[in-house]
């Protein structure tokens, strides 16, 4: 239990909480070893000792990525420690009160490891050994300034020293950085920012509602546009549709860069519901692909009862003769994991609510603040792209 956790209050009788009537929603605003505070959403009586209480998920943006930066700490020279030492002053709260996205943690020796994500130094050529596909002529290492990367020369070389990000496993995650630049606080910060992503996208995977009663009610099947496409009464038409089917030892579904996608999402429950679809590319940038940016959908998409929809929209928009709007979707360009994740719920939710989370690749903040605790039932269902190079 973190600051930020969803909580729902239920009756002592209940067993089965995915159809039972909630006393209260709630997040949690603080946390001692002892007790947590929980402030109340709506609640339709007093909660009382004898209630259950029950943990849904970390709320938006509210789940903290624990990181060590002394796994390495032995091989790095002095000017590398200083990088370091500048960047745990960056990530270190300035009050004990105040909360970051990022928690740093240090494990003591003969204790397994308590981080999520951990800093390490190694030579490029040992690094890139360690990456599924990569090869020292393809792959590269950025710098933290331009002016850096003019001063050492080409990057890549293989016995460079290079900073990556790994995970328990050590399997090195999607950054690494030279480690021969002259600007250390221009390094830290690149660090920094990287960190503070990677703390974006692990509250996003853990957004989940296991307890929903609208869990296997709402159906997502990818649909496949295939030639050339036409815009004919501002409605966006392709020659052949096809439904998509995942593969059967990975369960995601083969396309190809750029490929062209509907989503086809299906409403089987009693109640109309609200959704939102965020997308993680394979550079780990965030988008709000729904709902967007536009006047028919200020106050949300939504989808009746029994009903469906295409995201994010069938619709198009010609100027000139020339398309200069559509509403399908592309996979990525970049080949690698496409993830797509869809949030629904019965309470209205609008773009402002998500946006926050938006991040470019390889950098990005969270600001603003949105919020799934409340009296309304809400779950998520997530669609996974591999996008297969196909060399073309």
């Amino acid at each position: 239990v973190t600051p930020g956790t969803i909580v729902s209050f239920y009756e002592k009788a209940v067993t089965r909480f995915d159809g039972a009537e909630k006393i209260s929603a709630g997040t949690v605003s603080e946390v001692t070893p002892t007790e947590s505070t929980v402030e109340l959403i709506a609640p339709k009586r007093q909660v009382i000792l004898d209630d259950k209480a029950v943990i849904i998920a970390p709320d938006l943006g509210s789940l903290r990525l624990k990181v060590d930066l002394n796994v390495d700490a032995q091989k790095l020279t002095t000017a590398e420690k200083k990088v370091v030492d500048t960047l745990r002053g960056l990530l270190t709260p300035a009050l004990p009160q105040e909360k970051r996205a990022v928690e740093l943690v240090t494990a003591r020796a003969g204790e397994p490891a308590r981080w999520d994500v951990g800093l390490l130094k190694d030579k490029f050529a040992n690094l890139v050994a360690k990456i599924p596909g990569a090869s020292v002529d393809t792959f590269e290492c950025s710098m933290p300034t331009a002016k850096d990367a003019e001063a050492v020369g080409p990057i890549g070389r293989p016995d460079r020293d290079v900073f990556f990000l790994a995970g328990r496993d050590f399997v090195p995650l999607r950054f690494c950085m030279e480690t021969s630049f002259a600007n250390q606080q221009a390094a830290a910060k690149r660090l920094e920012t990287r960190l503070v992503q990677l703390a974006g996208l692990k509250s996003i995977y853990a957004i989940v509602n296991k307890r929903s009663a609208l869990n296997g009610k709402i159906v997502v099947n990818p649909i496949r546009l295939i030639g050339d496409y036409s815009c004919v009464d501002s409605v966006l038409r392709f020659p052949t549709y096809r439904a998509s089917v995942a593969d059967i030892a990975s369960g995601m579904h083969i396309f190809a860069p750029s490929e062209p996608v509907w989503f086809e999402v299906v409403n089987n429950s009693n109640k109309p519901v609200y959704v939102a679809l965020l997308n993680i590319d394979p550079t780990s940038a965030v988008d709000v692909l729904s709902p967007r940016q536009r006047a028919e959908e200020a106050d949300g998409v939504i989808i009746p009862a029994g009903g469906k929809r295409i995201l994010p929209g069938d619709d198009c928009r010609t100027v000139n003769d020339q398309l200069s709007e559509a509403g399908a979707l592309r996979a990525s360009r970049t080949p690698g994991i496409d993830r797509f994740k869809f949030i629904f719920s019965t309470a209205q939710m609008d773009y402002d609510d998500f946006a926050h989370l938006k991040q470019p690749p390889l950098s990005g903040t969270r600001q603003g603040h949105g919020s799934l605790a409340s009296s309304a039932d809400w779950t998520t269902v997530e669609t996974i792209f591999q996008i297969n190079d196909t060399g073309e």
